[in-house]
């Protein structure tokens, strides 16, 4: 499911939306790193529909509901001995993440930290800028 480019009305977000998106953002993007059990990601991942749909409808309620769950669900710093393996997460759960930050205004994790600078000299297609090269 493809979200409209603008879900939400983000050039005159109140504040509070601005705040969730900014969250939401953030949780999205550590959620790239993160490693879970198999079926914790099973669980995220019905979190992450339910995110696109409330961003889909732009309902704010429900899409702050569901991204404070996903960032209820981040991983332990500890992991035990004997704990279940855990994996990245599964390529349908990146791809749904990427194009979550997209609707929202970032920039996807694979082409540049959401709330960093890019790379000097570098567009996102990671092509040379001649202006930044020559100097």
């Amino acid at each position: 499911m493809r979200l409209p480019e603008a879900a939400f009305d983000l050039s005159n977000s109140a504040p509070r939306t601005a705040e969730i998106i900014k969250d939401a953002l953030t949780v999205l993007a550590d959620l790239q790193g993160w490693e879970l059990p198999l079926e914790r990601w099973e669980r995220i991942e019905a979190v992450t529909i339910r995110m696109q749909e409330a961003c889909a409808a732009g309902d704010e309620e429900a899409f702050w509901g569901a991204s404070a769950d996903l960032e209820s669900m981040a991983p332990n710093r500890i992991t035990r001995i004997g704990d279940t393996p855990v994996v990245p997460p599964p390529p349908p759960i990146r791809e749904r993440a990427n194009q979550l930050i997209h609707s929202l205004g970032g920039k996807t994790a694979r082409t540049s930290d959401i709330f960093g600078a890019e790379r000097a000299g570098e567009d996102d297609a990671g092509d040379t800028d001649d202006r930044v090269a020559d100097r």
